[in-house]
């Protein structure tokens, strides 16, 4: 899940994204210098049932999260796997310009905002 998450960040925002500071987390967790499994605030939810694409072609849709004052707090990238029975899925993603050691806090308090909203509902921290 994380690296699909963070394949899908490089794909959308290229090297200027993943190379930064606060995507460096993720590259530590990927190569095991960091364990993910201790984090799963990583993993907002196995399968996203209620999640509705208007087109039934697009497969990743990526929600960033600001602050009142217009500073990103992260991201949520949800795509769908449709290997068999078509599957949806939720990963959240450091700001790029997170500090290293404030990342996984950052994160945790984003998934604690995010639990219970619906993903239509526009969210304001």
């Amino acid at each position: 899940m994380i690296r699909a998450g963070y394949l899908l960040m490089f794909v959308q925002h290229g090297y200027g994204y993943i190379l930064c500071e606060g995507p460096s987390v993720i590259r530590k967790m990927l190569t095991g210098e960091i364990q993910a499994n201790k984090y799963e605030i990583w993993r907002l939810a196995d399968e996203l049932k209620s999640w509705k694409c208007s087109r039934a072609d697009v497969g990743v849709v990526t929600l960033t999260f600001y602050s009142a004052e217009r500073r990103v707090l992260g991201h949520m990238v949800n795509f769908r796997i449709t290997a068999g029975k078509p599957r949806y899925f939720a990963v959240l993603m450091p700001a790029h310009n997170e500090t290293t050691d404030n990342v996984i806090p950052q994160l945790y308090d984003l998934s604690e905002l995010i639990k219970g909203q619906p993903l239509s509902t526009t969210l304001r921290v």
